[in-house]
């Protein structure tokens, strides 16, 4: 009955969230081929200790229908655990799909269930430790959840910066854990990589030897823009400081294009993912790289290849990008639609072109087709709002949007005056010669702008230290746009959404290697440069004089 039942789970599960609820909940619930494979990698991570009781507490906190409870249920079986040892536990919000989860388990024979209708996280300082918990937990970005509520939770459970529900989620579960006991969880990837989850890395170091870590990628497994991960681990002891800790596995799976899978071929890409060495291999549609974890600031996958190959690269550094340069992100006017357009009233003062992603393209950009009205001295050593009296055309503007600007209530707390940009930067550095790129984009797109054009939020740019001559800007240039960039960012960040598209941030780049431009070979990229930037052709000779340059 239970193989029957466990085959025919994909038929025979009800569809319980509307798109509403996920939107306003972070539902989305969990593909059977991901539980299964979950559920397999969770129950493998249960200590002898766990086996040879006489009864196994699993919990899932977020159980929604039931899916990851019933994979569970069918990875003990097979483990060896037999009905009369397991019982099961579960928490939802949603008493439609409680009331599923509960006809589904009821059907697999175990010793007891408790599936109740609740919130977990105002209940869980109750609830007694389990064996093994397994959950996908609601995933709500701060701006979805409100700020308010986002730094209560934050506050309660030690996090910082910005807070995803997932991430609270994970912080109650870890209290609810027994010493040893198994965990595994499929959350969103972010935490990985981005200074928003340092506390989430902590949180997990601190608490779990980490066994294996799968991330999904752009596997494109659920309907939402999510980018999952699965981590598998065990509650370390009261002497967590004294414990060995092990290596734990990390292998990251990525398209490597745009084409459709199948779910058999996924699933059978998946089940290979439990190998284990320092390879990387590529199979159908994916590229698959198989490692270890190292890193603190972000977690890396590290393997032979890339320990070799960014042992060179750092006998070649002198500098990091931020070193030499500062680098910031575009403006935010927070109202676009009243400050940025290509359809202006005649006479429209205070306009200046704006450099978008749209334009963006390696070493020069397009022509920038929009413009921004920005209120404020160009000239001016401190920002400084224009007088709207000398410029009548932009004042009447400006006026007729008044009641939505003056709404932004921030601005106005912030001291600032009703038609101001939210973050104009600095307007003197404008002028200055500046490297600028895309937030996002599948290839770097830097390119060098001495037009004293404004850069817009889906952009970041850069200018030179004071002291550091123009010759540094076109080093950085030549390098940020090579292929040694792109492998870097690959090997220490791997920050990638969908269609492998990567996410040139601040704190990425800032981190780029920087050689000793004194070097002969340095100067010879800082020329080959110039000519790219004066309309020169790219051959390609460029990038490969950057491989020497940074490999030796």
């Amino acid at each position: 009955m239970l193989l029957n039942h466990l085959k025919d789970r994909k038929q025979r599960r009800p569809s319980i969230a509307t798109v509403s609820a996920k939107k306003r909940h972070g539902v989305h619930y969990t593909p059977p081929v991901l539980a299964d494979f979950l559920a397999r990698r969770t129950v493998a991570a249960l200590p002898r200790t766990v086996l040879n009781k006489d009864t196994i507490r699993v919990l899932d906190p977020a159980c929604g229908d039931g899916e990851l409870l019933v994979a569970l249920v069918g990875a003990l079986y097979a483990a060896g655990y037999s009905g009369s040892q397991i019982i099961v536990c579960g928490f939802d919000q949603d008493p439609a799909a409680v009331k599923a989860a509960r006809l589904r388990i009821s059907e697999l024979n175990v010793q007891g269930s408790e599936i109740l209708v609740a919130d977990f996280l105002a209940t869980f300082e109750q609830i007694e430790g389990f064996d093994c918990i397994i959950s996908n937990p609601p995933y709500v970005r701060t701006q979805v959840m409100g700020g308010v509520q986002a730094q209560r939770l934050a506050k309660q459970f030690g996090l910082k910066g910005r807070v995803d529900l997932y991430q609270v989620f994970t912080a109650a579960i870890l209290q609810c854990l027994k010493p040893e006991a198994a965990v595994g969880l499929l959350t969103s990837n972010r935490f990985l990589t981005v200074k928003a989850g340092a506390s989430m890395r902590k949180m997990l170091r601190q608490h779990l030897q980490l066994n294996q870590i799968f991330d999904l990628g752009d596997s494109k497994l659920f309907d939402a823009a999510v980018l999952p991960v699965i981590f598998t681990g065990n509650k370390k002891g009261v002497d967590a400081a004294s414990e060995k800790t092990e290596p734990t596995e990390f292998c990251r799976i990525y398209r490597s294009d745009s084409e459709n899978v199948g779910a058999g071929c996924l699933l059978e890409l998946i089940e290979q993912t439990a190998e284990t060495g320092a390879v990387i291999t590529r199979q159908g549609n994916f590229d698959v790289q198989r490692g270890f974890l190292t890193g603190d600031d972000v977690w890396q996958l590290t393997n032979a290849q890339s320990q070799r190959w960014l042992k060179r690269i750092k006998k070649r550094q002198r500098y990091r990008f931020s070193d030499v340069a500062e680098i910031k992100v575009g403006i935010k006017t927070t109202a676009d639609k009243v400050f940025i357009g290509d359809d202006w009233p005649d006479g429209m003062e205070l306009l200046q072109p704006l450099l978008t992603h749209h334009v963006a393209d390696r070493w020069n950009c397009k022509t920038p087709a929009k413009q921004v009205l920005y209120p404020y001295d160009l000239d001016a050593l401190k920002r400084t709002t224009v007088d709207l009296t000398d410029h009548p055309v932009a004042a009447k503007y400006l006026q007729s949007n008044k009641a939505q600007l003056s709404g932004r209530k921030y601005l106005i707390d912030a001291g600032r005056q009703w038609f101001e940009i939210w973050v104009a930067q600095q307007p003197t550095a404008w002028q200055r010669p500046k490297i600028v790129w895309p937030d996002i984009s599948e290839h770097p797109k830097f390119f060098l702008d001495d037009s004293g054009a404004i850069v817009n939020g889906d952009c970041y740019w850069l200018t030179l230290r004071e002291g550091f001559e123009d010759d540094w800007l076109y080093l950085i240039l030549a390098i940020a746009n090579s292929e040694i960039a792109t492998q870097y960012y690959d090997y220490v960040f791997c920050n990638k959404l969908y269609a492998g598209r990567r996410r040139f941030m601040t704190q990425y780049v800032a981190d780029f290697p920087l050689p000793d431009l004194e070097e002969e070979l340095a100067q010879q990229v800082v020329e080959e440069t110039r000519k790219l930037v004066g309309g020169g052709v790219d051959d390609g000779s460029l990038n490969a004089l950057v491989k020497r340059l940074m490999l030796g």
